[in-house]
């Protein structure tokens, strides 16, 4: 019989306040830290932060990057390409790594119970566009208090598709910022942050960069589920009754699925009720109620619609994700 395994968001008042209380708190000195802060110097600054040539516009087909993160923080990031050079109109590759040490953890879009999520914000050239950050799938996790999380353990990779103007001009570098932001937690809770930034040539050809670190990657993505990739053989998502508030998810897999679970997209002003898994043979059938706070049903309508990752695991071990969007009501009173 195959195994459901869907992360629920527990009810623990006094928990999540104790957790909540540390966060802000710990979040407060580290913002009273920054107002004074003056970077160490270039000696004291990992190679790859130190301000030398390396931050400086180059036509060098090795990648630089900066990394101003302290060492002594739990959680370190970089930014990386799966490039060596910028090719005009040739989409690449954008990542952000996070290292984060043993028995930490970082937090996913929707946090949990409590936490804060992994945002990272690019500054790119005009002539670049990026796509939406994605997010690697998420594993659940229990803090303190019996206070469920989800998020990220030991590495993860936040990837963005950059596609440069076909009229780039050859030869000249062009450098990418992001300001990455997360909160690492264990028995406590530190934010960081850090203004990353990598300088890549122009150039009418490229090699690849990073190769076997995007090739770990690649398959730890979500796929929509109405992708023709996605390892689905029907898929439909159905509002019994005509409720205007619940809704029922058919998705039959190519295989028997195994530790199934679901991950909500954040829900600020949307509470997700009753979510109900079932799994016979390859069918799995979720059923839950999407509802307005209260007091806040006709700004929770204009929300963009609500989105519900699903992961499963094949015979093989390979965990699998996919994203189902589900279209919000446009009333505003339930049925």
């Amino acid at each position: 019989m195959p195994k459901n395994n869907s992360p629920a968001l527990t009810k623990i008042p006094w928990g999540l306040l104790l957790f909540v209380l540390l966060s802000a708190a710990a979040l407060a000195v580290y913002l009273a830290s920054q107002s004074h802060h003056h970077p160490p110097p270039a000696s004291d600054l990992p190679p790859e932060a130190a301000p030398t040539a390396a931050t400086q516009p180059t036509l060098s087909p090795t990648p630089r990057q900066e990394t101003p993160t302290p060492a002594s923080h739990p959680a370190t990031s970089r930014l990386l390409a799966d490039v060596t050079a910028i090719v005009p109109a040739q989409p690449f590759t954008l990542a952000v790594l996070f290292t984060i040490e043993p028995d930490w953890h970082l937090y996913w879009l929707n946090p949990g119970d409590a936490g804060l999520p992994t945002n990272v914000a690019l500054e790119l050239p005009a002539a670049l566009t990026a796509s939406p950050w994605r997010y690697p799938l998420p594993q659940p996790f229990t803090q303190p208090g019996d206070i469920v999380g989800y998020g990220y353990q030991n590495t993860a990779l936040l990837a963005a598709t950059i596609t440069p103007s076909a009229d780039l001009p050859i030869g000249q570098p062009l450098t990418l910022k992001a300001h990455a932001s997360w909160l690492a937690c264990r028995q406590r809770c530190l934010p960081g942050t850090a203004n990353l930034q990598l300088t890549l040539p122009v150039a009418r050809q490229t090699t690849p960069a990073h190769q076997t670190l995007f090739q770990q990657w690649a398959n730890k993505y979500p796929l929509p589920a109405d992708s023709p990739d996605a390892p689905l053989a029907r898929y439909q998502l159905t509002q019994p009754d005509a409720k205007p508030y619940i809704y029922q998810l058919s998705l039959t897999w190519t295989f028997t699925p195994q530790t199934i679970q679901s991950f909500p997209s954040p829900l600020p002003r949307l509470q997700l009720l009753d979510l109900t898994t079932r799994t016979a043979d390859q069918t799995t059938t979720f059923t839950f109620t999407l509802e307005p706070l209260k007091g806040l049903e006709t700004a929770a309508m204009a929300d963009d619609d609500f989105t519900l990752l699903i992961t499963a695991h094949d015979p093989t071990g390979q965990r699998h994700g996919l994203t189902v969007v589900v279209p919000l009501p446009k009333t505003n009173t339930p049925g």
